[in-house]
Order: C-alpha cells, then structure tokens, then sequence
C-alpha cells in the first residue's frame, strides 16, 4: 500500500503502520494512519492510489456499494470488495451425471 506520490522521500515521517508483513487483515481493520496535514505541509499530495495486483489469486476485485468514482470517498465508506476466488471442481475418473456415466458404458465393450 502506498500513500500518497512520492511520499517515500518522507522515509516514514508522518506515517504510522498498524499491520506488519504477512499479517491477516480483515475487513474494517485500521492498516496504518498517517497525518495528512503534515503530508500536505511538506509538499506532498495524499491521493492514494489503489491497485489490485494479485486479482488472479484473489478474485475479481468490485467497486463498494456506496462508492462513486471520482468522488472522495469517508474512511468508514466500503471502497471495493474482493470476490473470493472458489476453486474450481477438477473432473475425476470418479466425476459426472449418471447420464454421463452410462454413455461411457456403451463406448467400452464388455
């Protein structure tokens, strides 16, 4: 995640994580705080881009239901949504419909 551009020539000034690498987050969990005044004071914009880069992991990534693009949006507004990924069923030799299963009788001969 990153906040704001070019912020990293802050060197963590005005930024507080409250996550750490590999931790589990769940929805509504505070990932890091930070001071946009003091952001703003130094020269810095805090437009914060969000980019979804592991979606063929996760899943399809959906815009929140009150989320408008181009309008700011609240810390407590739902940006976007991660549709969970299932896995999908791997036919095996013991898979498929009892229909299937007696076509696959008449091709073998007995």
């Amino acid at each position: 995640m990153h906040i704001g551009f070019d912020t990293v020539n802050l060197k963590g000034q005005y930024f507080t994580s409250a996550i750490s690498k590999n931790d589990i987050i769940c929805r509504g969990q505070v990932l890091a705080e930070f001071d946009i005044d003091g952001i703003k004071k130094a020269g810095y914009s805090v437009t914060t881009p969000v980019v979804i880069s592991n979606s063929k992991k996760t899943g399809r990534v959906l815009p929140g239901h009150d989320f408008k693009a181009g309008e700011e949006i609240d810390f407590s507004q739902e940006l976007m949504c991660v549709d969970p990924r299932v896995e999908e069923e791997k036919p095996g030799k013991d898979s498929g419909t009892e229909v299937d299963k007696d076509i696959e009788k008449e091709k073998d001969p007995v």
